[in-house]
């Protein structure tokens, strides 16, 4: 279940490291990535169960939060 911390923590981490392609469009993790967090912003809730996400999401996740 990834926080809303954790979510944002990890597409600024993504978004630095992968800046977007031709200044429009995201990395393909960025992209699972900020899906999730823009859902979470928009219903406002601070965590979100895993089964509410696609295991692209989760592993882009988890693959940006650690690093």
């Amino acid at each position: 279940m990834p926080s809303f911390t954790e979510v944002q923590t990890a597409l600024i981490r993504c978004m630095e490291a992968e800046p977007s392609i031709d200044k429009i469009s995201l990395s393909p993790d960025a992209s699972q990535i900020s899906t999730v967090f823009a859902v979470m912003q928009y219903a406002r809730v601070d965590v979100l169960p895993n089964d509410k996400l696609t295991d692209k999401q989760l592993e882009a996740i988890s693959r940006w939060v650690t690093k």
